[in-house]
């Protein structure tokens, strides 16, 4: 199931340290110096940090899906404390598909491929900063890209779009793309490396992109019957830019922006409490 779901620079990694989880990086050397948990990142078959996935597609099916950026991958912080661990222990299996530096594009990609193609009962997705979208303006991979598209699509469909262009696209084309083609457009070009550039925009335009990934997840979430709840990283956008998105984005399910109640090692993301109150917030949206 999903064979391309994978961090080929991460599969069966072992490391002391990770992104700002280090002496040199850290928002705090002290903190850093007196955190009193041991801390390694262990990685998966797949890339991730977590277990390796369940065998069946049952036991994909009733696993809770959960997605983000680094606060979901635990930076800084025992695997242990992060909260689709936490949430593992009181609910059962969870998978945790997330990688530090995701844009809100990566996030939303994964999410949409998950609830296509598993249909599990509940997705959690934990959004990161609106700022956050890849950079798909490199021309190689929008030539291959409109070659793709070109093979592909159907006489009704709308001319060739650029990559950036993808979620303007009518739901049905890109859950169709998605789900009954393969991405070998892509020619190579990993997630981890879409990852590394970041488009530099206004806070409308930030604001507009993660509204339409975050319109496409539930559109696809009511389509498959799954259970989609959303949450937000602590200061994934300024107070103004947060009254104008919740004001404009409707969700079913939402937590809001998580609060940052502690600090993990690199004293930037957050660690225990924080993420049992993001459980404990989960929970009644789980039920």
């Amino acid at each position: 199931m999903l064979p391309d779901f994978v961090l080929p620079t991460r599969v069966h990694a072992h490391w002391d340290y990770s992104g700002i989880d280090t002496w040199e990086k850290c928002l705090d050397q002290d903190h850093f110096k007196n955190y009193p948990h041991a801390i390694s990142y262990c990685f998966n078959s797949r890339g991730f940090r977590d277990q390796e996935w369940p065998h069946t597609a049952q036991q994909l099916q009733t696993a809770t899906w959960c997605v983000g950026d680094s606060f979901t991958l635990g930076i800084g912080c025992p695997i242990t404390h992060t909260w689709p661990s936490v949430l593992q222990q009181r609910m059962g299996r969870t998978v945790n598909i997330s990688m530090d530096g995701a844009s809100n594009n990566w996030i939303a990609r994964h999410v949409a491929r998950i609830i296509a193609q598993i249909k599990p009962s509940t997705v959690i997705v934990q959004w990161s900063y609106l700022e956050r979208r890849e950079d798909h303006s490199n021309s190689l991979l929008n030539r291959s890209w409109q070659q793709f598209y070109q093979q592909v699509k159907a006489a009704d469909w709308p001319p060739v779009p650029a990559i950036e262009n993808f979620a303007q696209l009518p739901q049905h084309i890109q859950l169709e793309l998605l789900t009954k083609h393969d991405q070998n457009w892509r020619q190579g070009i990993t997630d981890e490396e879409l990852r590394l550039g970041h488009v530099k925009s206004s806070d409308a335009q930030d604001l507009q992109n993660t509204k339409k990934l975050v319109d496409w997840s539930e559109f696809l979430a009511q389509q498959h019957g799954v259970n989609l709840i959303h949450s937000f990283i602590p200061g994934f956008a300024t107070a103004s830019v947060q009254k104008d998105f919740f004001s404009q984005v409707a969700m079913q399910h939402c937590v809001g922006e998580i609060p940052q109640l502690d600090w993990a090692r690199d004293r930037h993301h957050y660690d225990i409490k924080t993420a049992q109150w993001v459980v404990d917030q989960l929970w009644p949206l789980i039920q």
